[in-house]
């Protein structure tokens, strides 16, 4: 019985390691020189400035471009994803080139009233 359980035991641990191993996020990917932000000398950036981290829950996409209310990148591809829904519609399809100060946050290129 003894035997049974450790064998158990080391085919548990087996299997942690191999579900560990696929969940790894993948490398940050560069921005394309469109979507770099021309402005180097605002306080916080309004986008990732030179590359694009993965989203912190761990789905592979990369985190959607713009700030949140308070003048943070965000950290997440979607609402859905930091929520643990699942994505929504937009999500990884909004373009960062057409978010930006003066433009609208749901990014779709249409520029705002400032």
């Amino acid at each position: 019985k003894a035997v049974e359980e450790e064998a158990a035991k080391k085919a548990a641990a087996a299997f942690a390691a191999e579900e560990a191993a696929k969940v790894r996020p993948p490398a940050t990917t560069a921005l394309p020189a469109a979507a770099t932000p021309s402005f180097s000398s605002a306080a916080r950036p309004l986008c990732h400035s030179t590359t694009i981290p993965p989203c912190k829950i761990g789905c592979g996409q990369r985190v959607a471009p713009g700030v949140t209310k308070n003048g943070r990148p965000f950290d997440t591809c979607c609402r859905g994803c930091a929520t643990g829904k699942e994505h929504d519609k937009l999500c990884g399809c909004i373009d960062p080139s057409k978010v930006g100060p003066g433009m609208c946050k749901m990014g779709c290129g249409r520029s705002v009233a400032t």
